[in-house]
């Protein structure tokens, strides 16, 4: 109260709580160069006359400029001008500390104040300086978003004027104008499938990309993001169990909606090809039993693909051996969920040689016994002459 009525007789100026009575209009005249204990009667005097003095619950708007804040974007940085505000909360004058939280214990010389909107967006005061370098009446502020909640109106409220205990008092609501959303959007994802070990490389179309901070697929992080562009983004997709997924960006501006654009598909399995061996030089016809053989893409036998590849079901294949090196080789089919497990399914024989026959000749009635000499005799199937 001291420090209140020590400020009306430096300004010359009354309380608008005061209703305007002769007596009270004349007080501050009175009160220049009277001492510090006349001036605390007074002021308890005071206190006794007007009591609608307590603090009031929003200070008057016009103390803040501009009046509403607007962010053009999400990343503009607009200034305010906090006029100071006197105890009363009511009006503008010149006592203030500045702008704080309401449960701020110190009052620091430049301040960086953090809050959170109606809205839930997140905002941060910074002082810049002042725009009365003499007597420090009016602090600037540069105000940022730091995370984007909806769209529009909204308003934060801080506190002004902190007492000598270091509890700041009187609310202030300060008006905001909220940039249109500019939360990510997923248009589509490529491939649209993946294995549910993960690994898959993926890029995400949509729009809003800048200042991505996260990326995940069926709730799980993705690796490996990198941000080509506002309209694409480049990934690998986590391990997830089999089934769709939806693909969120996130950014400072909000996530996008929730979607089924990608789809984990379990890696098929091989249990068997029939016949298990086949000549080096290709050209056997084989079929392959496993599991989720759907949507295969590729089939090779000892690192070489199959010809003829046809997809008879979810579990069956048939198809041509390659040419391959004499000796086991793994099976492998591919599909979006990834390719099977190496084995050594299949066996390549090199195909007999004959060098020689003997005797020589024989009767066109045939019935001469011959012998043949060569290799790879062995599991010989057939013999003509």
């Amino acid at each position: 109260m001291l420090r209140f009525l020590q400020r009306l007789s430096r300004t010359g100026t009354s309380t608008p709580s005061m209703a305007p009575s002769p007596a009270r209009t004349m007080l501050p005249r009175i009160v220049r160069g009277l001492s510090p204990q006349v001036l605390l009667f007074l002021g308890l005097l005071t206190a006794a006359l007007s009591p609608s003095m307590a603090f009031a619950t929003t200070v008057n708007a016009n103390c803040i400029t501009p009046d509403p804040v607007v962010f053009a974007t999400v990343g503009s940085t607009p200034s305010i001008t906090l006029t100071d505000i006197d105890q009363s909360g009511s009006t503008c004058d010149d006592n203030d500390q500045g702008l704080h939280t309401q449960n701020e214990t110190v009052v620091s010389t430049t301040e960086t104040v953090t809050a959170v909107g109606n809205s839930g967006t997140h905002y941060t005061f910074t002082q810049t300086g002042y725009a009365d370098a003499v007597n420090g009446q009016r602090t600037i502020y540069a105000v940022s978003i730091t995370q984007l909640v909806g769209s529009g109106s909204d308003f934060v409220r801080l506190y002004i004027d902190p007492g000598e205990s270091g509890t700041a008092s009187t609310p202030i609501d300060i008006q905001v104008t909220l940039p249109a959303s500019s939360a990510p959007t997923v248009s589509s994802i490529s491939p649209g499938s993946g294995s549910t070990l993960g690994g898959t490389p993926v890029t995400i179309t949509g729009t809003n990309f800048t200042g991505t901070t996260a990326v995940t697929i069926g709730g799980v992080a993705a690796t490996g993001i990198t941000v080509v562009s506002a309209t694409s983004i480049t990934a690998t997709t986590p391990a997830h169990a089999a089934g769709t997924a939806s693909v969120l960006v996130t950014s400072t501006n909000g996530t996008n909606a929730a979607n089924s654009l990608f789809t984990y598909v379990a890696p098929p399995t091989v249990s068997a090809i029939s016949p298990t061996t086949g000549s080096t030089l290709g050209g056997t016809s084989v079929t392959i039993t496993g599991t989720g053989f759907t949507g295969a893409t590729a089939v090779t036998i000892g690192g070489t693909a199959a010809t003829g590849v046809t997809v008879v079901s979810a579990t069956s294949i048939t198809a041509t051996t390659p040419a391959g090196s004499a000796g086991s080789a793994s099976v492998l089919v591919t599909t979006s969920g990834g390719t099977n497990a190496a084995n050594s399914l299949f066996t390549y024989v090199t195909p007999p040689t004959v060098s020689a026959v003997s005797p020589t000749s024989g009767s066109t009635l045939g019935g001469t016994s011959v012998t043949i000499t060569g290799t790879g005799f062995t599991g010989a199937t057939a013999v003509t002459i």
